[in-house]
């Protein structure tokens, strides 16, 4: 059953000023297991390719001399390790290399040059993901106003009131707007994002838990409906 619902939106002097209807996303049940699956998939994204050269450790002139052969480069019976050794001048026999235990030598268990990192998630299970995030994240509706805001003590003085009202109740905050570029970027704290941007892992943090302090412009609740 599909419920609607509005929402109070606070002017910059901290007041109630309108309200606003929520998109039938805000009616999306929390699912943990679809929210922890999308933020593994989004970090996964982020993770920098590993491997090794194929012939990492094998640039070098070393060579197996073990066998009794009729050539004046042997390791048996010079009392030294029966393992592949550089070549020197005159039939000498040097550092060991080429095996993982010698100095500049292969790497025993490298990482595979291919290995997939990414853990995909299908785009219907994960925008179920992304909507469960922001119904069951709380929010507060602002004015717009919010985005014309120049100074950044303005956005900070805003934020103080917010607190000041219970509105908000802690250091991290993240703020919604439509498509704007806004002031509040510059604040180490608040971590702005646009509808096109957003993503599962902006609604988490700590040990997998929501956000209690998500901002929500009136213009970005009006559009989630056509983003989302």
């Amino acid at each position: 059953m599909i419920i609607t619902m509005d929402a109070n939106v606070y002017g910059l002097n901290g007041e109630v000023i309108e309200s606003v209807k929520l998109a039938e996303i805000f009616n999306t049940i929390l699912r943990h297991d679809l929210i922890q699956r999308a933020v593994v998939s989004e970090l996964s994204k982020t993770f920098q390719p590993q491997g090794r050269d194929p012939l990492a450790g094998l640039r070098t002139s070393a060579d197996y001399f073990a066998n009794r052969q009729r050539t004046f480069r042997v390791t048996v019976g010079k009392a030294i390790s029966r393992k592949p050794r550089e070549k020197l001048a005159k039939g000498g026999l040097g550092r060991v290399r080429r095996v993982p235990e010698s100095v500049g030598g292969r790497a025993a268990h490298p990482p595979e040059v291919n290995k997939v990192l990414v853990k995909k998630m299908n785009k219907r299970e994960y925008n179920f993901a992304l909507s469960s995030a922001i119904a069951n994240s709380k929010y507060t509706v602002i004015s717009d106003d919010v985005e014309n805001l120049k100074k950044t003590k303005e956005i900070i003085s805003f934020i103080n009131l917010l607190k000041e009202k219970n509105i908000v109740n802690a250091q991290k905050i993240l703020l919604v707007v439509n498509d704007n570029d806004v002031t509040a970027r510059n604040i180490d704290f608040i971590n702005v994002k646009t509808l096109s941007d957003l993503q599962v892992k902006d609604f988490v943090f700590g040990s997998g838990k929501l956000m209690n302090n998500v901002l929500w412009t009136k213009k970005a609740i009006e559009n989630l409906k056509t983003k989302i």
